[in-house]
């Protein structure tokens, strides 16, 4: 997907740096100045978002002007994110939000690589810059991500699993912060093809038994075994201890490596999680493995933990529970 939107950006760069060679300006008079040093749209095409800034040099007032771009495309990620009645943890919240906002964020420094500067003014010595981007290319851009990101939803939503609600509340949130970004630029958005409310409904009107029994290896730590249990109760299984029930099997295992530094000691860490149906069959597993640096296997661990619990919550859907 980002390789996609790379090449083409490869090219539309290309354009825009051809273009900004041929539209730069610069006057050197101690006139009042263009109308666009105080109102940026008054330079600006109505197929331009532009915005204005300056500096003591053109390389500061360039950079001004394009952080000054940059910020009409920043969201706030944590006061729009949306849960509705989706139970999550604090932990799974902020790393959800953050997961959402990287993204964002990545998506909008692409956009700014076709940006240009469109004019400059020189007045009493200080400079003046003017930053524009294509709208027509910044939507295109972002359309075609939220397209495939719409793919993606539609794809996970239709399997119809409780195991994939997290995953598929992230990427709605996503899908709408970029929607957003498509309403600045058009005034007008792309229409969902699945609503948060169709997701959340996942958790409770999916039949069957949602039963699962945790069955984990006697050294596995137990803040990894309680945040595993949270993380399933969050999208409505219940946590039961008897037979015939879905089986969740943790399996933790800790190497020593050899670390040639004093009071320092190297571990591998190593989780494998397998799921098992009533009848004992496996159906869906896999591996997180962390190696981390400690004067023990305690603090070495400590410091990998966030690590090992993020990356086991995002691939939770391999072990293929309904």
């Amino acid at each position: 997907m980002k390789i996609s939107i790379a090449l083409v950006l490869l090219v539309l760069v290309s354009c825009s740096q051809v273009k900004k060679k041929a539209s730069i300006t610069t006057t050197t008079t101690d006139t009042e100045g263009p109308e666009w040093i105080y109102a940026a749209s008054e330079g600006c095409l109505k197929t331009e978002i532009c915005a204005s800034g300056e500096g003591e040099s053109f390389t500061s007032s360039d950079a001004h002007s394009k952080k000054a771009l940059a910020g009409i495309f920043e969201t706030k990620v944590t006061s729009e994110f949306q849960f509705s009645k989706t139970s999550f943890t604090g932990d799974e919240k902020n790393r959800m939000q953050e997961y959402v906002a990287d993204e964002i964020k990545q998506q909008v420094n692409y956009l700014l690589k076709g940006a240009y500067i469109k004019k400059r003014f020189k007045k009493h010595g200080v400079m003046f810059s003017l930053a524009a981007i294509n709208k027509n290319i910044a939507a295109k851009l972002i359309t075609q991500e939220l397209d495939q990101v719409d793919d993606e939803i539609s794809q996970l939503y239709l399997q119809r699993s409780r195991i994939l609600i997290n995953k598929l509340v992230t990427l709605f949130n996503k899908r709408e912060m970029l929607n957003e970004k498509i309403i600045l630029i058009n005034g007008v958005g792309s229409q969902r093809r699945i609503e948060l409310s169709q997701i959340n409904e996942l958790k409770f009107k999916i039949g069957g038994d949602r039963k699962i029994i945790f069955r984990a290896s006697n050294d596995t730590p137990r803040v990894l075994k309680k945040k595993l249990e949270e993380n399933f109760t969050s999208i409505g299984y219940k946590l039961v201890t008897s037979h015939n029930n879905w089986l969740v099997e943790i399996d933790y295992k800790m190497k020593e490596e050899y670390l040639k530094v004093r009071g320092f000691k190297k571990f591998t860490f190593s989780i494998n999680l397998e799921a098992k149906n009533s009848f004992g069959k496996k159906i869906g597993s896999y591996i997180v493995a962390k190696v981390s640096n400690g004067r023990n296997e305690q603090d070495a661990f400590f410091k990998v933990r966030p690590q090992i619990i993020k990356e086991i919550e995002e691939n939770i859907d391999k072990l293929n529970l309904r």
